[in-house]
């Protein structure tokens, strides 16, 4: 049974990767200077899924530290695929990726795409203005590079009109509309 866990999460990890593999190819084809990838999959999310898969193949059920370890496998193999399918392929973009809406930290428990770490990619954290991390914000000294405001940031939404958003999805744009003045302070 625990050979057909792997398979199974190995199978639905590379499938996160390979799922973006058009886009990816399509970034690096048409050379884009940067890709903002607001989205993504934290352990907080996939753990009910993670949860009922394997506690369908063994009949039996998981302890959090098993769960740990199923889910954290899982989040690694897509990272490997997000990494190879699609970052690889336009390693001039600079992809900015949100950090996660969690509270977790990323160096504990990874996000996809968020823990790609390659020299194109930058991960985004979401403050309160620019005091202090936001209570939702993932975290991480090692797979989060920095922060900017991501609470009650004005955004489009469908219907041509604007809401105020808060979440490290707001943030991370923020970083590049305000580049020249992050790199200032």
């Amino acid at each position: 049974k625990e050979k057909l866990i792997y398979l199974a999460l190995d199978f639905l990890g590379k499938a996160q990767g390979t799922g973006l593999a058009a886009p990816g190819k399509y970034i690096g084809m048409e050379k884009a200077q940067v890709a903002n990838c607001s989205f993504g999959a934290s352990g907080e999310a996939v753990k009910p899924i993670i949860k009922k898969l394997v506690e369908g193949i063994t009949h039996t059920t998981l302890t959090d530290a098993q769960l740990s370890t199923y889910v954290n496998y899982f989040l690694n193999k897509a990272l490997d695929s997000m990494r190879e399918n699609f970052i690889s392929p336009a390693p001039n973009t600079l992809f900015v990726i949100a950090a996660g809406n969690d509270g977790t930290n990323n160096d504990v428990t990874p996000a996809v795409p968020a823990n790609v770490k390659q020299d194109n990619t930058i991960t985004v954290a979401a403050t309160l203005a620019r005091s202090r991390l936001a209570s939702f914000s993932n975290y991480g000294e090692t797979m989060v590079d920095i922060a900017a405001p991501g609470v009650g940031i004005r955004s489009t939404i469908p219907g041509n009109a604007y809401a105020m958003l808060s979440g490290t999805s707001q943030a991370a744009p923020y970083t590049l509309r305000n580049a020249s003045t992050i790199a200032r302070e």
